[in-house]
C-alpha cells in the first residue's frame, strides 16, 4: 500500500512539472533543456521532487529545487517571480495567503495526498 501512494505522488509531481513546462514559452518540439524552479518544504515535498528529478532530466526538464523552512516565503518568492511554482500548501492556506497579501497565486492542481499513518492516529477507548 505504501508503494502505491508513493508512486501516485511521484506521478502527480511529474504531471505537474510537465504541466508547468507546457505553460512555458518554449516550443514543445524544441530539443533544448527547459529549466523550472520549484520552491518546496524540505519534507516530503523536496524529497519527492528530488525523486523525479532524474526522469524529468531525461525528458528535457532541468528541475531546480529551492527548499524553504517556512510556509510564507515560497509564496512571496513565487509572487516576485523568483520561482516558477511552489509545492507545499493546501487550498485554504493559499486562499488565506492571497486574501492577506492581495495575491493572485493559483493552484495548478492537486498533486498528492498525505494520509495520516497508523502511528499518528489517535485511538479512543
Amino acid at each position: 500500500m505504501r508503494l502505491s501512494k508513493r508512486v501516485l505522488g511521484v506521478l502527480g509531481v511529474a504531471a505537474t512539472a510537465v504541466l508547468l513546462v507546457g505553460c512555458g514559452s518554449k516550443s514543445s518540439s524544441s530539443k533544448k533543456i527547459t529549466t523550472i524552479t520549484v520552491g518546496a518544504s524540505a519534507v516530503p515535498h523536496a524529497q519527492i521532487l528530488k525523486h523525479v528529478q532524474p526522469q524529468l532530466k531525461k525528458e528535457g526538464v532541468n528541475l531546480k529545487i529551492k527548499v524553504f523552512q517556512d510556509y510564507v516565503m515560497p509564496n512571496k518568492a513565487l509572487a516576485a517571480k523568483e520561482l516558477d511554482a511552489n509545492y507545499f500548501q493546501h487550498m485554504p492556506f493559499l486562499n488565506q495567503w492571497n486574501k492577506e497579501n492581495h495575491g493572485t497565486l493559483v493552484s495548478a492542481g492537486g498533486v498528492h495526498l498525505e494520509p495520516i499513518s497508523a502511528t499518528q492516529r489517535s485511538t479512543r477507548v
